[in-house]
């Protein structure tokens, strides 16, 4: 099954992942991908990092199957799989802004 996600844009002064890994992040004159660990913050070889003023967090989003068993999301007869999805993704999206 293919996993669709999409991206949120957030500032690094305000957050830094949570987990270490790989992101896409901006310097404000272009987007690279670099590796992120708690320890040194963003960081590649070769790759001047101190200026990442931005990075993308993914959020995956759910299969139609997932929201349609989505227990938190209004279970509303008339509401249709499609509604349930852009419900699904506004609160993960306010969840996400904490």
């Amino acid at each position: 099954m293919k996993t669709t996600k999409i991206y949120i844009e957030v500032p690094a002064a305000e957050r830094l992942p949570e987990k270490e890994g790989r992101y896409i992040v901006s310097n404000g004159l272009g987007w690279f991908e670099v590796h992120y660990c708690k320890q040194f913050s963003f960081h590649e070889e070769f790759t001047d990092c101190s200026g990442v003023t931005h990075w993308l967090e993914p959020i995956y989003v759910p299969t139609d199957e997932e929201i349609l068993n989505e227990t938190s999301i209004k279970q509303d007869k008339h509401q249709t799989p499609f509604l349930r999805g852009v419900e699904w993704i506004l609160q993960k999206l306010k969840i996400n802004q904490k």
